[in-house]
């Protein structure tokens, strides 16, 4: 006996469509939904050093990103000062009657500060 190799199966095809479909309605899930004000605990979660991807995994993508200029900062690497660029920037979430405004400062993707205002 005999097998024979289906070099394109439909199910497989139909599996891998389905997968890109769900990529991009979430894709357009988080593109389409407002950030939500944050709460005084999920605020508290936030911590210096914390990379960007957990803060958006906590708090949701930012209402606006406050860029600033990018800057050249001199750093040593074995024994020579180097000038590398600093990108510095900040997640604002809109506040609403109940919640003040949020903000995180972030340095090269990575949490710096952060405080609340009116």
């Amino acid at each position: 006996m005999t097998t024979r190799t289906i070099p394109h199966a439909p199910g497989r095809a139909i599996a891998q469509g389905g997968l890109l479909a769900l990529c991009l309605s979430a894709w357009l899930l988080s593109v389409c939904v407002e950030a939500a004000p944050v709460d005084t605990l999920q605020f508290g979660h936030i911590h210096r050093g914390m990379a960007e991807a957990e803060v958006v995994q906590r708090l949701g993508p930012p209402d606006r990103i406050a860029e600033h200029v990018v800057t050249l900062v001199p750093v040593w690497i074995d024994g020579r000062k180097e000038l590398r660029e600093k990108r510095r920037y900040v997640f604002i979430y809109t506040g609403d009657s109940q919640l003040l405004t949020s903000f995180i400062r972030l340095e090269d993707g990575r949490v710096v500060e952060k405080w609340k205002a009116r």
